[in-house]
């Protein structure tokens, strides 16, 4: 399966524990952005476009209305360049550059399950179709009205700050490649896009649509691959009588193997 370019894969990356060396869990959402042309693949161009966006990384993370936990860390910034076919530009020899940055942990002191997650939708201007909206899970603690759901100030608060982040990054990618719109006209804004796959160019081929929406539900989504490190340890309580039937049970076992 390819895609209509080669592209940036932008990942934020974070760590669960009582601080961000316990790496009792981790996660990390993506981005893929797209920045027009073919070549060249820099490594200075991916390093820019990480300290661009670290700040702003931070501010978003940190934000009160994003509510990701005190337990909840960003510590990783890294880009890569992906090629039309779905593989690394390069192979082997591409490296994915890293960029490691604090731990900065979210703002919100309430506990929360790790796997407790925001579902921000990233819309295109296609209302339906290939490429026509993407999605990342945020880590959010779970901190509901009455009817089982964030508030629409909650929501609206964590789509100012994503769309303040995004922008952010599309910044960050206009000012690094800044590459010339196909067929002339001058630049384009390239930036954080949705990318469909396919096997043809064309109808149900690959496409490739700038986000230009943030939204999010008001339902909490979960995820449940962040807590698959974690042990489970169950705790019961015996009925009134259960050692009773477990000694009557225990006689009849002794009797039928004598």
């Amino acid at each position: 399966m390819a895609y209509s370019e080669s592209h940036v894969l932008l990942r934020l990356l974070g760590k669960f524990g009582t601080t961000a060396a316990s790496e009792l869990e981790e996660w990390g959402i993506s981005l893929r952005i797209r920045m027009g042309g073919e070549a060249p693949f820099l490594e200075s161009d991916k390093v820019a476009l990480l300290n661009a966006v670290a700040t702003p990384a931070k501010t978003f993370h940190q934000d009160t209305t994003v509510a990701a936990g005190i337990y909840c860390h960003l510590t990783e910034l890294t880009a890569a360049y992906i090629g039309a076919d779905g593989h690394y530009v390069g192979g082997a020899t591409q490296d994915t550059t890293h960029l490691p940055i604090g731990p900065w942990a979210g703002s919100n002191n309430s506990g929360s399950s790790w796997d407790v997650a925001r579902t921000y939708t990233l819309r295109t201007a296609a209302g339906r179709g290939l490429a026509h909206a993407g999605r990342f899970y945020y880590p959010c603690v779970q901190l509901v009205a009455d009817d089982g759901r964030w508030t629409g100030t909650q929501v609206a608060g964590a789509a100012d700050a994503a769309a303040n982040f995004l922008n952010a990054v599309n910044t960050a990618a206009d000012t690094v490649w800044d590459n010339p719109l196909p067929g002339g006209g001058g630049s384009i804004s390239w930036g954080v896009s949705v990318m469909s796959q396919g096997s043809t160019v064309g109808a149900g081929g690959p496409l490739a649509r700038k986000v230009i929406r943030v939204e999010i539900g008001r339902v909490p989504d979960t995820q449940r691959r962040r807590t698959k490190s974690l042990v489970e340890d169950y705790v019961g309580k015996d009925l009134a009588g259960a050692a009773a039937v477990r000694a009557e049970r225990n006689v009849i076992s002794a009797e039928a193997t004598d």
